[in-house]
């Protein structure tokens, strides 16, 4: 009890120093609301926040939903066009292998007609040649195999002139220089015999040909028969081919019944002269070069 009266001494006396003023009625009640509210036990009252929250979480659960949805439908897509992609890629390669094997196909065939026609070709020449050589042949009333071909191994190969007989574009020359001459009429026979002519000179490029190969013998007065004459005042090669051009050391004279010779000279432009037909000379003989097939016959065949 003494505790509790000093307590109460105390309160009073600090409450009456400071002399408050006495509360009014309405001090009192608010303060005794107050007292009330703030010694009363808490209600658990739904709070704003807490709804909000709920939302968002409901929506965010939504839209993970909705995304996860999407990506599964993405997902699909991607799959669905992969596959048609593939398909299409399977289609497309097939389709290019089949024309790169048409492709390898038609170049091929084209490679193969080309060489058959090639080998065609080929054959052709060969068949023209040896119809060629055949009626060369058949010139003779026997030929001369041994004259124009060789066996070796087995193996006949053929020339395209006489043996000792030099070719000169699509001719063969004899230059004959041995001992027995003869006069301008058994040139041409001995020239004929070997199945050509005494020579026609046709061109410059020949006679310089012929001059190259017609050395100097015995005298300056003899020379080379060849196959030009002059009949009936006329100037004529033995084909009957009248003259066109002429390599004349001195232009011939217009009475002269005679034959003409290429004499050994420097200037192949100034070679011919005109003799008498019956003199001995050296001769030059032409004939057609032989053209054989390429083939290689055998000595069996």
């Amino acid at each position: 009890m003494e505790g509790e009266v000093f307590y109460s001494t105390v309160v009073f006396n600090r409450y009456d120093d400071a002399k408050p003023k006495a509360a009014g009625p309405a001090e009192e009640v608010v303060y005794s609301d107050i007292k009330m509210n703030r010694d009363a036990p808490s209600q658990s009252i739904p709070e704003p926040a807490a709804d909000a929250a709920a939302s968002r979480a409901a929506s965010y659960r939504w839209a993970t939903a909705c995304l996860g949805l999407l990506c599964v439908l993405l997902l699909a897509g991607v799959v669905a066009m992969s596959v048609m992609n593939i398909t299409q890629v399977s289609q497309y390669s097939a389709v290019l292998a089949l024309h790169t094997n048409e492709t390898t196909a038609h170049w091929k065939v084209r490679a193969e007609k080309a060489a058959l026609e090639k080998e065609n070709a080929e054959l052709v020449a060969q068949r023209d040649q040896l119809n060629t050589a055949l009626r060369f042949i058949t010139q003779f009333s026997s030929f001369p195999v041994r004259a124009f071909c060789q066996s070796n191994n087995g193996e006949m190969y053929c020339g395209p002139c006489r043996k000792n007989w030099i070719q000169n574009g699509s001719s063969c020359y004899l230059f004959h220089t041995g001992l027995n001459w003869r006069t301008w009429a058994e040139s041409q026979q001995y020239c004929t015999e070997q199945g050509g002519d005494l020579v026609t000179v046709d061109n410059i490029e020949e006679q310089e040909f012929i001059r190259q190969n017609t050395p100097s013998y015995y005298d300056k007065y003899h020379g080379y028969w060849i196959g030009l004459n002059k009949k009936n005042g006329i100037w004529a090669w033995t084909s009957g081919t009248a003259l066109k051009n002429g390599f004349w050391i001195d232009p011939p004279k217009q009475s002269d019944d005679s034959c003409v010779l290429t004499k050994p000279s420097s200037n192949a432009q100034k070679s011919w002269e005109p003799n008498y037909c019956n003199m001995y000379n050296k001769w030059i003989c032409e004939m057609r070069a032989l053209e054989w097939p390429r083939k290689t016959y055998t000595a069996n065949n």
